[in-house]
């Protein structure tokens, strides 16, 4: 038998000569594949899973990253732009998360650690 055979035969159930040849296999109809943010979250979970019933670790179902469209703005022209196509896309509103300017804190390395030496073409 094909596999193409397999799926076009019976999507839904098993067929009953296979059944005993795969491990314990799950399907999970609410993650359905139009929709790839629950399914990264229970990516997620399954991850962590352990973790979290041990009290090592917390997780939230859902994340304020990404339960909807987040775009990040670096300067005013993005900011526009943003406006622009919600205003385009008919888009009502964009939830401001963060502040309007990024600031590093000072545990951040903004130094090279390596020295690079400029090189051109016209030193060879």
């Amino acid at each position: 038998m094909r596999l193409r055979d397999l799926y076009e035969t019976n999507t839904t159930v098993t067929p009953k000569r296979l059944k005993n040849t795969l491990p314990p296999t799950y399907t999970m109809p609410s993650l359905i594949n139009s929709n790839g943010y629950p399914q990264y979250r229970h990516m997620l979970a399954l991850g962590v899973a352990l973790a979290v019933e041990r009290g090592e670790v917390e997780m939230a179902a859902n994340s304020m990253w990404n339960q909807q469209q987040t775009v990040i703005c670096y300067t005013p022209e993005e900011e526009e732009i943003l406006r622009l196509a919600n205003k385009l896309m008919g888009v009502d509103s964009a939830n401001e998360i963060t502040g309007k300017k990024s600031i590093e804190p000072d545990w951040v390395n903004k130094v090279s650690v390596s020295s690079v030496k400029r090189h051109s073409m016209d030193s060879e």
